[in-house]
């Protein structure tokens, strides 16, 4: 089986912008990356060469209720990374974002509410979610929505913060969205995103309304912008402190794991696993002409969820395999351990037994079920790369690809382990 594998800062993430950009002077265009842990910018002259990166740990804070994400102080992350490109003024000729779903904030009258938003790995909100489950029957509205309806999608955060008195009237806006409005002072929308809400059907690409209904958030007054364009032009002081030029586009390129498998060119056949805080494993397809609804409900049964492919036409869609949660479970070992990620993932794995699912949960949660010595750190990775390598075979299966499986996010010099274990008849290409 053959394996492709990118790195991270080989990621073409200008591709995602289709600008034309006129050199004048020294420019570029700006990759942004809204992480669950860091907020990445990566600058690219006009061929596609890598100018330079920038890097700012996500904020959170920890509650008695769980993890919260500042938007106001990820908004700030965002704008001290493409400062820190350290580019010069109205060196930037155009912005791409990419955004992990579901977090976000409200636009008002008065501006940008300063929510604490859930983390989308937060199980807060998944009472409203069985409810409108269980009103509208659990199989149709998974099928429905692409299976992004959930206790991590944007609706049940939203539903929960209401729940509270913490949610004002206004214009949903997930963070990359937000951020756009903050450079432009335009509401922006994508269509992978607008996926994450849990209320939006990915194939006909229209919103559910019986299911923004049923989770409050109508009699709340918000409002998501369904129908808006997916960029704008900078005009904001703020867009022009950070070195953007005036007028420079803006684009909201969409989901981050989607936007990655355009920026590497995942081609139609092929699979990508993409490793991060999350990981996701991501095919294009089309659905069939006939008997889609039974198409959608038999994917979603076997755990895959459904969003629009970025930049392709009405009918294309992106199969993606999720769940894990490896940047978690692996960081939660690195602060047990005492130890630095680089001398663990020098340790075997080859041949190593895999650790349960309860236990690679509870890493993932912060507090691992025992000692964080070597043969715990074998058994973690080989069961992450296990469960990919069984995702690997139900991707295929649903999406009738056969092609190779391209690796971001994992460095296979120093993880061979992951990569022979993922793809067992594989060499690194």
């Amino acid at each position: 089986m053959p394996l492709r594998v990118e790195s991270a800062t080989r990621m073409g993430w200008a591709r995602a912008v289709d600008v034309e950009v006129r050199c004048m002077g020294v420019q570029v265009v700006v990759g942004l990356d809204f992480g669950s842990s860091s907020v990445k910018a990566s600058a690219f002259r006009p061929d596609g060469s890598l100018v330079g990166t920038s890097r700012v740990v996500t904020p959170t804070v920890r509650t008695s209720d769980g993890v919260d994400i500042p938007v106001a102080a990820a908004l700030e992350a965002a704008d001290e990374a493409v400062s820190g490109l350290g580019l010069g003024p109205a060196a930037v000729a155009a912005v791409g974002v990419a955004t992990m779903g579901e977090v976000g904030t409200v636009l008002t009258d008065g501006g940008l509410a300063d929510l604490h938003f859930p983390a989308w790995y937060d199980m807060r909100g998944q009472e409203v979610v069985r409810v409108i489950a269980r009103t509208l029957g659990e199989q149709r509205v998974a099928g429905l929505t692409g299976n992004h309806l959930r206790a991590t999608s944007s609706l049940a955060k939203l539903s929960w913060l209401a729940g509270r008195s913490r949610l004002p009237a206004g214009t949903f806006l997930g963070i990359g969205a937000a951020w756009v409005w903050r450079m432009t002072r335009s509401v922006v929308a994508e269509a992978g995103l607008l996926s994450t809400t849990g209320a939006y059907d990915p194939i006909a690409r229209r919103p559910v309304a019986d299911v923004w209904e049923l989770g409050g958030l109508e009699r709340q007054g918000v409002v998501v912008p369904w129908a808006a364009r997916p960029g704008a032009r900078a005009v904001t002081g703020v867009a022009e402190r950070i070195g953007l030029q005036p007028g420079a586009p803006v684009v909201l390129a969409g989901h981050d794991h989607l936007v990655g498998a355009v920026g590497v060119g995942l081609a139609d056949g092929e699979v990508l696993d993409s490793v991060g805080t999350s990981e996701g494993l991501i095919a294009w397809t089309t659905p069939p002409g006939e008997g889609r609804v039974a198409w959608a409900e038999h994917a979603v049964a076997l755990g895959l969820t459904i969003e629009p492919r970025p930049g392709a036409g009405a009918d294309e869609v992106a199969l993606i395999w999720e769940g894990l949660r490896p940047g978690l479970a692996m960081a939660a070992f690195e602060r047990a351990s005492g130890r630095p990620r680089s001398e663990l993932e020098g340790v075997p794995v080859v041949g190593a037994a895999a650790t349960s699912r309860e236990d690679a949960v509870l890493w993932e949660e912060g507090h691992g079920p025992g000692r964080a010595d070597d043969r715990a750190w074998a058994a973690l990775v080989t069961y992450y790369a296990q469960a990919a390598a069984d995702g690997v075979r139900t991707v295929r299966d649903v999406a009738r690809v056969e092609g190779a499986v391209v690796l971001t996010g994992v460095a296979p010099g120093r993880r061979p382990g992951w990569v022979q274990r993922c793809v067992p008849s594989a060499s690194p290409s």
